[in-house]
């Protein structure tokens, strides 16, 4: 008799499990969302397929820009879609239609897939997505880009044509996309045909840890992968705030040809103003760290702009010091221990689209260490902190960074 109830239970549990993971797909009733409730609200979509019990699309659902002039053909974000979930995945099935993340708006996404010609996705704001953004009939697709488009894990491909070129808004600043690859080596590329493409490379910059292909046999003036420099090979540039100001820390793989870089700040992720210079290692093939301390607290939004000694310049970031989250927690221990030993770390609440960052901190806010302590880290975790050396007995502070969470603890050197 036990048996038969614990098959019972077990069915309803993997039943349950199933309903939790089933994907929907939702058809777009409305363009414009402003806020969470804007994309909550159930007559803003149609059920296509599915079996979603929400009525709108959530989890790992996608949200179907179909052919049917039924639904809208485009859609606005002007709020942060995270909200809702940093895991849909977009089609974009008919000719002209357009995607667009505005200032300030943020959104991550699974994949984005386009079917056929002519569309447009624009980035204003931030647009991450954690795999691949696909053009396959897309003669004649645009990306417009003036805030930030990263493409982690994933590749960017386009079949036909491709233009990307600045969103074209006179007081945005300069728009980056980044292709890299996730800590596996997976994605990282650029591939296009240069037969009707076109890319705007005074306004837009492009930063790839793969390969570039154009997937062309002669030469054209529409081959944009000669634009394409990566100078400086960034491990991470992260953002810790502190009771002395805000403290931004960086750290190289690589470097050739490389002469500065630039902090840049912003409230708006438009508009950028350059607040410090930190000189660069020129052509480096070993570990550099670096940090700045805007004492200022300057901007909300952070980014670097790295410059060549010909005059090149890369944009990295961006860091934000805004809507911190309560859920990530580190506790380190023994809080007392002797010079040289490893502490332990029992972290909780880890997201694992970001790194694990440690900085090690004199009293008098000195930073004497910074790493990333784990990469792809998920839910509670335990590992082991390499303290390092110090010149003095004396009491120093660990900062665990993660995302822009941040967790401190006190420690004693004995």
């Amino acid at each position: 008799m036990l048996n038969f109830y614990s098959s019972i239970v077990l069915i309803i549990f993997l039943f349950s499990i199933q309903l939790v993971n089933a994907q929907s797909k939702f058809n777009p009733k409305h363009h414009i969302f402003n806020s969470a409730a804007d994309w909550r609200k159930t007559s803003n979509w149609n059920l296509e397929s599915g079996s979603s019990s929400l009525g709108y699309p959530t989890s790992n659902d996608i949200v179907h820009m179909s052919t049917s002039g039924t639904y809208k053909q485009s859609i606005t974000i002007n709020f942060n879609l995270d909200e809702i979930s940093d895991n849909l995945s977009l089609i974009l099935a008919n000719s002209g239609q357009t995607f667009t993340v505005n200032q300030t708006a943020n959104a991550t996404l699974s994949s984005i897939r386009s079917t056929n010609s002519g569309q447009i996705l624009t980035v204003h704001g931030t647009l991450t997505i954690n795999g691949d953004l696909t053009y396959t009939n897309g003669g004649g697709t645009t990306i417009a880009v003036c805030g930030l488009l990263k493409i982690h894990g994933g590749n960017l491909d386009a079949d036909q044509g491709l233009k990307i070129k600045h969103c074209g808004i006179a007081d945005h600043d300069h728009g980056q996309i980044i292709v890299e690859a996730d800590s596996d080596g997976n994605g990282g590329d650029l591939n296009y045909k240069c037969q009707s493409s076109d890319f705007d490379n005074s306004n837009v910059s492009i930063g790839i840890d793969g390969d570039c292909d154009n997937g062309c046999n002669y030469a054209s003036g529409n081959d944009f992968c000669g634009d394409i420099d990566l100078p400086v090979s960034l491990t991470y540039f992260k953002g810790q705030q502190t009771s002395k100001g805000n403290l931004l820390i960086w750290e190289t793989a690589s470097e050739q040809n490389s002469s500065h870089f630039e902090v840049q700040s912003s409230n708006n992720k438009a508009n950028w103003k350059t607040i410090g210079r930190v000189e660069a290692g020129g052509n480096s093939n070993v570990t550099l760290k670096y940090e700045f301390l805007d004492i200022n607290y300057s901007g909300k939004y952070y980014r670097l702009v790295q410059h060549d000694f010909d005059g090149k310049k890369e944009y990295f970031g961006i860091v934000t010091f805004v809507d911190t989250e309560n859920s990530f927690q580190c506790k380190a221990y023994p809080s007392l221990l002797a010079n040289g030993v490893d502490l332990t770390l029992e972290i909780h609440g880890a997201d694992a689209n970001n790194p694990i960052v440690g900085v090690f901190y004199s009293t008098k806010g000195k930073v004497l260490s910074h790493d990333i302590v784990l990469n792809n880290a998920e839910g509670n975790i335990i590992t082991l902190y390499k303290v390092p050396k110090v010149l003095q007995k004396g009491v120093y502070i660990l900062r665990i960074s993660n995302g822009r969470n941040t967790s401190s603890n006190k420690i004693v050197i004995e």
